[in-house]
């Protein structure tokens, strides 16, 4: 039994693993730094976001407390 269709080409480019993940060309350092910076600037933003909705929770409970403590004389 012969299974013609099936030959495996034996010169065929094999991806090898690595552990860092696959072999890529060697990236741009500059691409890197980019990217890298990128990644500072949505810290820094989603810092911010959370900075800005605590404080805004802080002021409601602080405001609703007064008021709640002047409704009943305290």
């Amino acid at each position: 039994m012969r299974f013609s269709h099936c030959q495996v080409d034996a010169n065929r480019n094999h991806k090898t693993y690595s552990f860092n993940g696959p072999n890529q060309k060697p990236v741009d350092p500059e691409a890197k730094r980019k990217k890298r910076i990128a990644a500072y600037n949505v810290l820094a933003m989603e810092g911010k976001l959370k900075s800005s909705v605590s404080s805004s929770f802080r002021w409601i409970k602080t405001k609703f407390t007064a008021a709640d403590d002047s409704r009943h004389g305290i």
